[in-house]
């Protein structure tokens, strides 16, 4: 069990910190992850437009006059 009573401040210092510094991980790799994943699924879309693009040819008139 975590003893939340502390009588020596320099603990004290050394828990905040430590307490900072894991929340500042988890947050990082949170971003990372997150990140990943939007620029992961922004990559599929683009090769699905281009995949579309290439099944579906373009209709187009040629007028040659």
């Amino acid at each position: 069990m975590i003893n939340l009573v502390v009588t020596n401040p320099n603990v004290m210092t050394y828990k905040l910190k430590s307490l900072i510094y894991f929340l500042g991980l988890l947050l990082a790799i949170m971003l990372y992850y997150t990140t990943d994943t939007d620029s992961n699924s922004m990559e599929q879309q683009t090769q699905e437009q281009i995949a579309d693009n290439d099944i579906k040819p373009i209709d187009r008139k040629l007028d040659f006059k």
